[in-house]
């Protein structure tokens, strides 16, 4: 991809290793948030609400992973399966568009 690009005339600009967040990423550290969202391109307000929590996950060294579940309870449950068994995870924001009930 490098050289393809070099090819067509594209030039990297290497970034300073300080504009790049610095995360926790010591044994054991928790730096993982997962957020979950119902739907993400219904309207702005879910992509504020992403850049928000990222922009706080950066800022205290941490990461932030988005799952868009269009509100299907089973993608739901699998997300959660699949994540929170990360010892990385140190929470989950749970994000609905939709007023409804849901149970975790």
């Amino acid at each position: 991809v490098l050289r393809a690009a070099q090819e067509l005339g594209y030039r990297m600009t290497p970034r300073e290793a300080s504009a790049l967040p610095s995360f926790n990423t010591a044994q054991g550290e928790r730096n993982l948030i997962v957020y979950l969202a119902d739907e993400i391109s219904t309207s702005p307000h879910p992509v504020v609400s992403i850049d928000g929590a990222r922009d706080a996950a950066f800022a205290n060294g941490r990461m932030l992973a988005v799952y868009s579940t269009h509100g299907n309870a089973e993608i739901e449950a699998r997300v959660l399966d699949a994540t929170l068994g990360n010892p990385n995870v140190l929470g989950v924001i749970y994000a609905t568009v939709f007023t409804r009930r849901v149970t975790l």
